[in-house]
């Protein structure tokens, strides 16, 4: 599953904190059973960039991709 997100700083230092985990638990929705499954993951091709810089605080795009182990 990979994905682009724009963030504010508060979120991008809690995508920085899950990125240097070993794993992490993730719930999704599986659509053939309609439950909800936990499933332990990792983020590979973790990337970020500036995309506004103001007095109001910074905008952040994150990418990254979620591995399942």
């Amino acid at each position: 599953m990979h994905s682009h997100l724009i963030v504010d700083y508060f979120i991008l230092n809690k995508f920085s904190a899950y990125k240097k985990l070993a794993s992490i638990t993730v719930g999704y929705l599986d659509m053939e059973t309609m439950n909800i499954v936990d499933t332990q993951m990792y983020i590979d091709g973790y990337q970020v960039k500036l995309v506004s810089d103001t007095s109001y605080g910074s905008l952040w795009e994150v990418g990254f991709t979620l591995k399942e182990f």
